[in-house]
Formats: C-alpha cells, structure tokens, sequence
C-alpha cells in the first residue's frame, strides 16, 4: 500500500523482503523459502527439538547469518541504488531469530535503514492480524520476546512508533508523511 502510494507520487519505489533477496537470485536448487526460514528454526529451538540436523542447521545460519545479511545490504544498495526501498523488519527479526538474546549486540554492527517505522500495541492485536497459519501457532514467549527487542531498538535507534491499533489508512498516511517529509529536506508533504 506504501509502495503504490510512493510510487503514484512519483517517488520510484519497490518493495523487498530482505532475508530473501539473494535467495531469490540463487533460489538453492529450487528451495522453498521456507526451507530457509530462521523463524522456523528459532521457534524449533524454543520447542526444544533438538535433533542432529537441526543443530547443524541453527550453527550454519548463525555462521553465515551476519556475512549473509551484510551481502543483501550492500546488494540492495547497489541493485535498488535509484529507487526508494521499503522493506518489512529490515533484518532485525532475522537476527533475532538467529541470535536470540545476542541479536542487540549483532545489530549494533549492521548499517541502519534511513527511516525505520515501529507498529506498537498487545498481543491480542497481533494475532487477530496474522495471515499465516505458521505465525498464528507460534507461543506467546516468541512475540514477547521479539516484542520487548523491538521496544529497545527503537528507543535506541530512534525509530518512529506508530499506535498499531490505527487502521491500515491511518498508519499509511503517518508513514507517507514522515517519508515524504525526509525526502523533501524537512518540509511538509504533499
């Protein structure tokens, strides 16, 4: 919705999810995104199912996660380098589901999106809005951690917190106007 509204507005802009854009160019053998997906994996992790591969699996993404991040930044900058990017949860739930209680520390060292946006509210909230069977089954424990990481960042990176229960226009326009904002060096918006 961001997108389209950026774009209508003669801002050339695109919509990426970051973990995926190099696995989309190299799509390993065919792989399933989902194959990949370090949310899965954090969560295995949480229910304590411990097998051989799934170890092997969580100390290979943590080795390769932080070079592998870097990669896909430096290829969005260059790719993308003429056109605004709008991106859902940059990378930092990819390096929370990676790291876990390390992940403040790993983001300290990754460069930081111009502009990051913090949709805040309960947990009530949250659920009623997830799509996704797998996000809908995931236990309280998960988002209350992610939740209280997302909180300090902000805080700490000067994200700008949108009141989550704002309808979708609502939080559209909040997001277009501090955007187009920064674009137009300080002034207004249009």
């Amino acid at each position: 919705m961001l997108v389209d509204r950026l774009n209508m507005n003669g801002y050339e802009t695109t919509y990426v999810r970051p973990i995926y854009v190099l696995l989309n160019l190299i799509r390993l053998g065919g792989a399933d995104k989902n194959s990949v997906s370090p949310r899965r994996t954090r969560v295995s992790k949480i229910s304590n199912k411990k097998s051989f591969y799934s170890i092997i699996r969580r100390v290979l993404m943590g080795l390769l996660g932080y070079p592998y991040a870097l990669a896909t930044y430096m290829f969005m900058k260059f790719h993308y380098r003429n056109k605004l990017i709008v991106c859902d949860r940059y990378f930092y739930q990819f390096f929370f589901d990676l790291f876990w209680e390390r992940s403040e520390t790993i983001i300290k060292f990754l460069p930081k999106a111009d502009i990051t946006f913090f949709l805040d509210g309960d947990f009530d909230l949250f659920y009623s809005r997830m799509d996704n069977s797998f996000d809908a089954s995931v236990g309280k424990d998960y988002y209350t951690y992610i939740l209280n990481l997302y909180r300090r960042i902000a805080q700490k990176y000067g994200f700008i917190q949108i009141d989550a229960n704002l309808n979708k226009e609502a939080i559209n326009d909040v997001m277009f106007m501090h955007l187009t904002k920064e674009m137009n060096g300080g002034r207004g918006y249009e």
